[in-house]
Parts: C-alpha cells; sequence; structure tokens
C-alpha cells in the first residue's frame, strides 16, 4: 500500500515537471535571430578568382569542353565584373568622402585584363599546377602517371 502510494506521488511529480512548460506556452523568448555574416568583397572577389583559375587549369587538363569553359569562365568573369566594380564604388565613395574625387572608372575590357593577369600569376606560382592527390607534391609533367614523391598512381 505504501508502495502504490509513493508511486503515484512519483507519477504526479514527474507529470507537472514534464507538462509544466506544455502547459506554461511559448512567450516568444528565446534565443536572438542570429544574421549570416556577408563575406566581404576581397573574400568574394578571392574565391570567385580561384574559381576562374580552377576552371582554367580543368579545362587545359581536358576535364572541361570548350562550350563548358566558355560558359563557366563567361559567368565567373561577370562575377568578378560585378565584385571589382562595387570595390571602385565603395572607393569612390570613401574618396569622395573624404573631399577626394577618383577618375580611374575601370573599364570591362581593363577588368578583364585584370583577370587575365591573376590567372597567369596562380598559373606561373604553380596555384594551378597539377598536384599529387595523395602527398600533394606538384607533378613535374602534365599528365604524369606517377607521383614522383610518393609514387601513387595518378588517375
Amino acid at each position: 500500500m505504501l508502495s502504490a502510494f509513493f508511486s503515484v506521488i512519483l507519477a504526479v511529480v514527474v507529470l507537472i515537471l514534464i507538462g509544466y512548460p506544455l502547459f506554461k506556452g511559448y512567450r516568444g523568448e528565446g534565443y536572438p535571430e542570429v544574421k549570416p555574416a556577408r563575406p566581404s568583397l576581397a573574400a568574394e572577389k578571392e574565391t570567385v578568382m580561384s574559381a576562374l583559375g580552377e576552371i582554367e587549369f580543368d579545362y587545359h587538363m581536358n576535364k572541361l569542353s570548350e562550350e563548358d569553359y566558355q560558359q563557366l569562365k563567361n559567368t565567373y568573369a561577370g562575377a568578378a565584373v560585378n565584385i571589382m566594380r562595387a570595390q571602385d564604388q565603395m572607393v569612390d565613395t570613401r574618396s569622395k568622402a573624404k573631399g577626394k574625387s577618383n577618375a580611374a572608372g575601370f573599364t570591362a575590357a581593363e577588368i578583364e585584363q585584370e583577370i587575365e593577369q591573376e590567372l597567369a600569376r596562380l598559373s606561373s606560382s604553380g596555384e594551378l599546377a597539377e598536384k599529387c592527390h595523395r602527398c600533394g607534391a606538384v607533378l613535374k609533367e602534365v599528365g604524369q602517371e606517377y607521383c614522383h614523391a610518393c609514387g601513387e598512381r595518378q588517375f
């Protein structure tokens, strides 16, 4: 009889503890909304330029068709132009606020030339060079079958 009484008391306590938050209701309190951080224009530019480099590399490794290469390059080059224009507008806005004027309005051809220079720099620095998928060593020849550092067969 005593154990039944304690069992009933225990059941009532558990129901109260579990049921209280359900009956209390939600009053709109909680965690504040977290706004996702927007990457800076410099970070976006770096990402787009890196993608352009990868596209260029894949094309030269015959992993992309001419049509796909042109489509991807045009897409990412357009994004790079938009980012550079936004950066120029920010510079213009800042210089006008300081009383200076910036008449260096870049044309699309000049921006395209800067993109090509950046791709050439990446290519010459070895960042676009083919690397071993196992050890990361830069392969000496394009299409090299085996890594000279670890001997792993390349695919």
